[in-house]
Order: C-alpha cells, then structure tokens, then sequence
C-alpha cells in the first residue's frame, strides 16, 4: 500500500492571497484550487463533496461535532507531489451556518501551543493538523 502522508485542513487552507468571503450560494467545490494548488502539487482525482447525511462517511467518529455549528457542507481534494506521489496532503473545507459558527469549529481544534500561521483571519499549525480561519 502506498504510504502518503496526510495534513488535514480544518475550515481552509490557501498557498495564495486569502480570499474573499463566500456567499451562501457559493459552490463549495470550487473553493478548493483546481487542477493544482501549484504546479508542484496537483489535485489527485477530483472535489468530493459531503452534505450532513454523508459526512460520517469522511470524518467517522467527529461528524456529529460539526453540526451545532451549523455545518451545511464539505469539500474535499487530496493533492500528490508531482516529484514524490507518496506525498500528499488533504485539504478540507467547510461551509458552517456562520462566521461565528466557523471561528467556533477553528476554536475547538487550535491549541495554545499550536504555532501561530499567515492563513486568512487567523491559522495556527501543529504537528499533526492546520487549522485556519477567513
């Protein structure tokens, strides 16, 4: 089995300028940079969307913490380097009820020794997870 090593984002990620903040009737799908977050890191396969009745199906064991933060979507892409296809990291974005409700999910997994990163309004980073907010 080939042996990736995954970072899960937590609420967005973006190698490039923070973006704006999406509408509700923003595709969540197209949040995700498509074919490549750079030409070094293309998108494996392709934006797999989850809604409340599948998102067990991606997050087994968590799901039920996202929804009294109104969570309405999810969106995710898995990116290989194209010099070393064993690297790879998932990217994960979710589309909650509200910016408070977002800032609420991000509270949960930040930590106060997490390092603190240019991502947005504010992101922070560990080991083993990067969180950031927009």
């Amino acid at each position: 089995m080939q042996k990736t090593y995954s970072i899960t984002l937590i609420i967005i990620w973006l190698l490039y300028a923070p973006i704006t903040i999406y509408a509700v009737e923003t595709d969540i799908a197209k949040a995700l940079p498509a074919p490549a977050c750079n030409e070094d890191w293309p998108m494996d396969g392709k934006v797999t969307l989850f809604d409340k009745d599948t998102l067990f199906d991606h997050i087994n064991g968590e799901s039920e913490l996202y929804f009294p933060y109104g969570f309405e979507a999810l969106g995710f892409a898995r990116y290989a380097n194209r010099n070393n296809p064993k690297s790879a990291f998932d990217a994960d974005i979710y589309k909650m009820g509200s910016l408070l409700d977002a800032f609420g999910m991000y509270a949960n997994y930040r930590r106060k020794d997490d390092v603190d990163v240019n991502v947005g309004a504010e992101g922070t980073a560990s080991s083993s997870i990067r969180t950031g907010i927009l």
